[in-house]
């Protein structure tokens, strides 16, 4: 058994922080308050199977909201103001719906109103973070120098540099004097009423989790990519191309031809959204790659079934997945889900058939103002990821990672998880937050070997495991969070937590 207390200290400042079209960051501060808004039901157009959502996307969805009770005021206001660039471009539009709206909002912030204009604009500025880990007494900081460019009300561009001083382990790029970088964002964009195209680097996030998301997660690096959204409110038909990093090909045959294989991901989507109340998604996500391959023309073509595909046409080896995703919203209620499918086995006729299904599933629940506790908001989520998930039997550039990140569920596979939250608002500017953890979690990773213990048994014989498969670690942890934003160019936190662990590092 293993003990031990971990408190982390955070200050993040955002001055001179480019605001206009670009998509919200995974670790940016309104991505709670959001959450809390859309359990609420007055973001309710805003839609969790798709982020990261546009900054102007959010401000047209609060322009929207009527109706916001004095409880949720004080709340709502503090996204008023962070938002206030994007209504004014908003207010500035000569043909926008929201164009009298957004003016409405801009009294209340006291802004002048500019003359109607579609003109160019550009903006910059610094996201910086700095945060205190006292269990490991080390200080970390971030430095994000930004640069924006409109073009007018449908096309933009957008840059995000990263600098820090503490990797994560899994960091594969390179050191100067003791300092870490690389591009976090680069992508063109255009939009309309019925169509976004992308194309450069951004994240990509799928799935209504909150703890994290099965398919395309938070907790993945930027890709470099295309995508494409084309639909309206009912329903959306969605594709994108990926280019993932090289990975160092470790097989001597392999390395005959080329030291790095080239890897791609291939993907397409509908989305069916009723009434902004009930969302569902269904999902298919090709992974190849290998020494000298490129793109597949098959894989590029958005209608293309790709396992139909792959199985009768091009002869390359590939990682299919399969994903349905729901989000379910009541009065001040929501369910939620997410369920995987990498591998799925039919037939028992040879040992290799006798390999357990991998999957991974996620079920949660959101309470807003749970027994009449005004400005609070509940959250219960299950994971399951199954063992071997994620990762590839034969080819090592078909795991399921992007720079060493599991692109899926953080924890990576063989593991569930139960979590639950309360978090409370206070006057808007205040939010206290309670959090429980408990992880089962066992031997390997998607980065280590595929295991195939399945192999030495007959089909006769059969072959069944435990979950989680081998020496299980458990890990509990209970924690309270206090977040404060006195002013609108930074913010505070402070996280304190109690972990213990049985058969740590299993």
């Amino acid at each position: 058994m293993k003990k031990s207390l971990f408190v982390l200290a955070m200050l993040i400042m955002l001055p001179l922080c480019v605001k206009a079209q670009e998509t919200l960051p995974p670790y940016h501060w309104s991505n709670d308050y959001i959450n809390y808004f859309k359990v609420r039901g007055y973001l309710a157009e805003l839609n969790h199977l798709n982020r990261p959502y546009q900054r102007l996307q959010i401000a047209r969805a609060l322009l929207k909201a009527e109706e916001i009770p004095a409880q949720d005021q004080a709340a709502y206001d503090l996204l008023i103001k962070e938002f206030n660039r994007e209504i004014v471009r908003i207010s500035r539009q000569k043909t926008s719906p929201w164009t009298r709206l957004a003016k409405k909002a801009l009294k209340f912030l006291s802004i002048k109103n500019a003359a109607e204009e579609n003109e160019q604009q550009m903006t910059a500025g610094v996201y910086a973070r700095a945060d205190y880990d006292t269990s490991a007494r080390k200080t970390s900081f971030e430095i994000h120098p930004r640069l924006g460019w409109s073009f007018d009300e449908h096309l933009f561009m957008y840059a995000n540099f990263k600098i820090f001083n503490n990797p994560q382990k899994d960091y594969d790029g390179k050191e100067f004097s003791g300092l870490y970088a690389h591009n976090e964002q680069a992508y063109l964009q255009y939009h309309n009423d019925w169509l976004l195209a992308k194309i450069g680097r951004d994240w990509l996030q799928l799935g209504p989790g909150r703890t994290g998301q099965l398919l395309f997660s938070d907790n993945s690096r930027p890709f470099d990519m295309y995508y494409l959204s084309l639909g309206q409110s009912l329903i959306k038909f969605q594709f994108w191309g990926i280019m993932l990093n090289r990975r160092t090909l470790t097989e001597k045959n392999d390395q005959t031809l080329a030291m790095k294989a080239t890897r791609f991901i291939n993907g397409h989507r509908l989305v069916f959204n009723f009434q902004d109340k009930y969302r569902f998604a269904l999902n298919e996500v090709i992974l190849y790659g290998g020494p000298n391959i490129s793109w597949e023309p098959g894989y590029l073509n958005p209608l293309m079934l790709y396992y139909a595909y792959n199985v009768n046409g091009p002869g390359i080896d590939a990682n299919i997945f399969y994903s349905f995703e729901w989000d379910v919203y009541l009065k001040n209620f929501e369910m939620y889900g997410e369920f995987l499918v990498d591998d799925f086995q039919v037939e028992k006729k040879k040992p290799g058939d006798l390999e357990p299904n991998e999957l991974g599933f996620l079920a949660g629940m959101q309470y807003a103002n749970l027994f009449n506790l005004a400005g609070s908001l509940v959250n219960l989520e299950y994971v399951q990821v199954r063992n071997r998930t994620y990762n590839a039997p034969v080819h090592d550039w078909e795991k399921f990672l992007h720079h060493n990140r599991v692109i899926g569920y953080e924890l990576g596979n063989n593991f569930e998880r139960y979590s639950l939250s309360l978090q409370k608002w206070l006057k808007g500017r205040w939010q206290t937050g309670l959090s429980l953890s408990y992880i089962r979690q066992g031997e390997g990773s998607v980065q280590d070997t595929f295991n195939t213990d399945y192999l030495g048994h007959t089909v006769a014989e059969d072959y069944t495991e435990p979950f989680p498969y081998g020496i299980v670690e458990n890990h509990l942890q209970v924690g309270c969070s206090l977040f404060y934003k006195p002013v609108s160019a930074g913010h505070m936190e402070l996280q304190i937590a109690y972990n213990t662990f049985g058969n740590y590092n299993h």
